[in-house]
């Protein structure tokens, strides 16, 4: 619809779109600079419990009214609840900073924050510069969920649905390739007392964190990380298992990195791959992608890529498809060596 062919109605609804959706973005983005201002300030963890106001205006240290607008805005954001005089934590949120929780608070925000900054520079001429460490670090917290019982709880449903993986852990020696911080390999070193793991991670402060984690879990003695190039990596038939973190690898890497996983699994060893990021079958969930996308490319690697490409690829590097498996955790493809 060109300026010519158009009223002056026409021109005023669609301007009157245009600001509804850039309000709509801009109240997002409100609430997340709100929610990060309160974590970081210690509110978040202090109403874990019921708090009265007065506790609040304590703590705070801000003029009454102000604490008092926030406390209102966080309550329509439904972030905090309020009973009377006191204000807590509504339940999603307070649990996201439980111990043994799924996912963390701070690492969600974290995410949110550098992936905004991310989109803005993907469409810049020289693209995205090299992650920082910390960035880095935030991106892999970010990308996965916590060691505790309740990711446990969660593999162990994923594994009945893999049993040829589970068997292969059963074995005792596993690897874990773009392992992150480890969240993975940690999980099935609880699960699996006695097996020792390995795990790759190509960044050093990504793999520094990986190998805090498991010393604060007390199994360093069995899983030990290795900050290095997956494609390098050589110690044939020593490993019963692998998992493979696929999407963080760029497109040159992927062929070798796989062969290299072919090499250090020993004959009838067991390769699981997770599908991520599918395309989406509805409208509301398609600007997230798109956005996601515009990151993942900027930095070389695949995105969205099938299970059945996954198996293809894989095969290409010499595994054997077992099936493509429907998990709680999405579709995993299983090989074998």
């Amino acid at each position: 619809m060109s300026g010519m062919d158009t009223t002056p109605t026409d021109r005023v609804r669609l301007i009157g779109e245009a600001r509804d959706r850039l309000a709509a973005w801009s109240e997002g983005a409100q609430a997340l600079s709100l929610l990060s201002s309160v974590h970081r300030l210690g509110w978040t963890h202090l109403l874990r419990e019921p708090r009265s106001f007065g506790e609040l205006v304590r703590h705070s240290s801000i003029p009454r009214q102000r604490l008092r607008d926030g406390l209102d805005a966080l309550v329509s954001l439904k972030i905090v609840e309020q009973s009377g005089d006191e204000f807590r934590l509504t339940a999603p949120f307070a649990e996201m900073l439980t111990p043994d929780g799924l996912f963390h608070l701070g690492d969600k925000l974290d995410e949110a924050r550098l992936m905004a900054r991310l989109v803005g520079e993907a469409v810049k001429v020289n693209g995205l510069p090299m992650l920082s460490s910390d960035d880095a670090v935030a991106v892999a917290r970010g990308a996965t969920f916590q060691a505790t019982e309740v990711g446990r709880a969660v593999f162990r449903e994923t594994l009945n649905d893999v049993p040829e993986y589970a068997a292969a852990l059963g074995q005792g020696r596993v690897l874990d390739v773009g392992c992150g911080v480890a969240s993975g390999l940690l999980t099935t070193a609880a699960l699996f007392p006695t097996i020792y793991g390995l795990g790759l991670e190509l960044v050093p402060a990504v793999a520094a964190e990986a190998a805090r984690r498991a010393v604060a879990q007390g199994v360093a003695d069995r899983i030990e990380i290795r900050a290095t190039d997956a494609r390098h990596f050589d110690e044939p038939g020593a490993y019963n298992a692998c998992f493979w973190a696929q999407p963080f690898f760029s497109a040159d890497a992927r062929l070798p990195t796989l062969r290299a996983i072919h090499r250090a699994l020993a004959p009838g060893g067991i390769l699981l791959e997770q599908e991520l990021d599918s395309k989406p079958t509805d409208t509301a969930h398609a600007p997230a992608f798109a956005l996601r996308r515009m990151v993942f490319h900027s930095w070389g690697t695949s995105f969205a890529t099938t299970a059945e490409h996954l198996a293809v690829e894989a095969q290409a590097a010499g595994f054997t498809l077992i099936r493509i498996a429907t998990t709680n955790l999405g579709r995993m493809v299983v090989l074998r060596r």
